[in-house]
């Protein structure tokens, strides 16, 4: 996974728009499987397979 390091106005708007918006929103910027770092906090962005649903056994 690619680490990325913002720096503090990246990371205030990245904020910002994860609580206000869709993550695929907030991090349109970056290409997943990423991990988008600032200091020791981070948010990790990676593309799921789609299906959200659980299957039964």
């Amino acid at each position: 996974m690619r680490e990325v390091a913002v720096n503090n106005d990246e990371w205030l708007r990245i904020k910002r728009k994860l609580m206000t918006s869709t993550v695929e929103e907030a991090l349109a910027g970056y290409e997943p499987p990423v991990r988008v770092v600032h200091g020791c906090e981070y948010v990790t962005y990676e593309r799921g397979t789609g299906d959200d649903s659980e299957s039964d056994n």
